[in-house]
């Protein structure tokens, strides 16, 4: 992104290439603690509330149950009647390739390995150094309020809003708010 006159413009390609070489390089730190950092999780398995929404939801064992997540609650009688259908049917999909613990526990972490990343990038591009976003980056990836949302397998959810939230974000600092508004809202109205 440059600035001239007031007005901010894409870089020429081979700027934007050399950006995002770098910011592989910001990204990547974050991304990799977070998975060496809840590589023990892979161990877990099904704990609380996994056990009815990630594990014996009858809709999970359906091959048409998918539809259902689209007008049915998040875990149908509950008092809260939360409605999360991409949380809900990345555990569908999930147990039509055999549903294993690990496998689940597995996807949590590069959620947050993502989510990690964005922070580093989000924050590379609002303070203009790659040393803050890898400085915020690795806060993002350790800090303990993350541990529920990665360990805790019904914690996708949070993971996959922050993924989104961050993802949108990034995408849109330095842009034309008004040509991209709504892709923004697209991907932050999908994933929360």
């Amino acid at each position: 992104m440059r600035r001239r006159g007031g007005f901010t413009y894409l870089a020429p390609v081979a700027d934007r290439r050399a950006d995002e070489r770098s910011g592989w390089t910001t990204a990547l730190p974050a991304a990799l603690l977070a998975v060496a950092l809840y590589a023990v999780t892979l161990r877990g398995t099904f704990v609380w509330d996994d056990r009815f929404i990630a594990e014996d939801d009858p809709r999970l064992h359906d091959a048409a149950g998918w539809r259902a997540y689209f007008h049915e609650a998040y875990r149908p009688g509950a008092v809260d009647n939360l409605w999360r259908p991409l949380t809900s049917l990345s555990f569908w999909l999930q147990w039509r390739v055999g549903g294993a613990a690990w496998a689940l526990h597995a996807v949590n972490i590069a959620l947050h390995a993502g989510a990690s990343a964005m922070v580093a990038l989000l924050t590379r591009r609002l303070a203009g150094s790659a040393a803050a976003g890898i400085a915020a980056g690795l806060l993002f990836a350790t800090h303990p309020v993350h541990v529920e949302s990665v360990a805790y397998l019904v914690g996708r959810a949070e993971s996959l809003c922050a993924l989104g939230a961050l993802t949108s974000s990034r995408s849109q600092i330095g842009r034309n708010m008004m040509a991209m508004r709504g892709w923004a809202r697209a991907t932050f109205g999908i994933a929360c």
